[in-house]
């Protein structure tokens, strides 16, 4: 199998400054992974937000409600320095007017490129990349409709089934909880 990095949104600049953007993913091939790259214009003072604060939600949806991947933006953002093995690709720029960064990983074997793990597209009707934004517009955080989405896909579509395949890998995050108060919360697998 050979993957290759092939481009499904090239920066696209967002109308919506608080939006979901949805993006069909091709329907057959094998994708090992995703690699999603934000970018968004500090406004005209300064930028003191961090562009994973600007993510709500990443997720991977098979047939309308088959969640396969679902991270918000902060834990992929920490699952990332994982999977890159160090930090993630990114511009932290604090100045007026400076575009920032980040790009974070999607991954649905053990590394890009696992010839073991990787999603069969052909399982599933429809297969949907999904990803909640929502940056601060402020002088002192972004400029409105400046958010850039790119999505790359390591896929390998000349390859027929493999019968060695061994599956793939699902990342979800079943539940964020944050108290201030002491207590018990109970989650139900």
């Amino acid at each position: 199998m050979t993957f290759e990095r092939r481009p499904l949104l090239d920066q696209e600049t967002q109308t919506s400054d608080s939006s979901t953007r949805r993006k069909p993913l091709p329907r057959f091939g094998a994708l090992s992974a995703l690699e999603l790259i934000v970018r968004c214009t500090n406004g005209a003072t300064n930028g003191e937000e961090h562009m994973v604060d600007t993510i709500d939600r990443v997720e991977v949806v098979a047939d309308g409600s088959n969640v396969l991947f679902s991270l918000e933006g902060v834990e992929l953002h920490r699952w990332s320095w994982f999977w890159y093995q160090e930090s993630p690709p990114a511009d932290w720029n604090e100045a007026a007017s400076a575009v920032q960064m980040l790009a974070l990983i999607i991954p649905f074997g053990r590394t890009i490129g696992d010839k073991d793990l990787w999603l069969d597209l052909a399982d599933y009707r429809d297969v949907e990349f999904r990803i909640q934004y929502s940056p601060t517009i402020a002088a002192t955080s972004f400029a409105t409709a400046t958010y850039e989405i790119s999505l790359h896909a390591w896929i390998d579509d000349d390859e027929p089934r493999v019968v060695g395949r061994r599956g793939w890998l699902r990342t979800t995050q079943v539940n964020a909880f944050t108290s201030a108060a002491s207590g018990d919360t109970v989650i139900e697998l």
